[in-house]
């Protein structure tokens, strides 16, 4: 999953949010800035029985911004459905979608 946004006042901020399906690594990036949201090397990237995962990421450099992320699964074979994610920016939502 792959999702793409611009934050735009007061500086523009370049946002991009992924999550490779296969590996389970988690990041986002902030204007070329790296934040690591789920390491694949971590036990609980593989292995977790809550279906629901809710995520935080502060960026921005001079206007400090929060990232909220709930990613949720299906219960049974979850890894091999689709999820959702929704991505919230100071409490708004920019994203909701549902894919790998």
């Amino acid at each position: 999953m792959n999702i793409k946004f611009t934050i735009p006042v007061p500086e523009p901020i370049d946002v991009e949010i992924d999550r490779n399906w296969f590996t389970g690594s988690f990041t986002c990036k902030a204007n070329g800035r790296q934040h690591e949201i789920k390491s694949p090397l971590a036990l609980g990237t593989h292995f977790a029985l809550a279906t629901t995962h809710n995520y935080r990421v502060e960026i921005g450099e001079i206007t400090k911004h929060l990232i909220e992320i709930e990613h949720s699964r299906p219960r049974f074979f979850g890894g091999l459905r689709p999820q959702r994610y929704i991505v919230k920016v100071d409490g708004s939502i920019v994203a909701d979608r549902t894919g790998f």
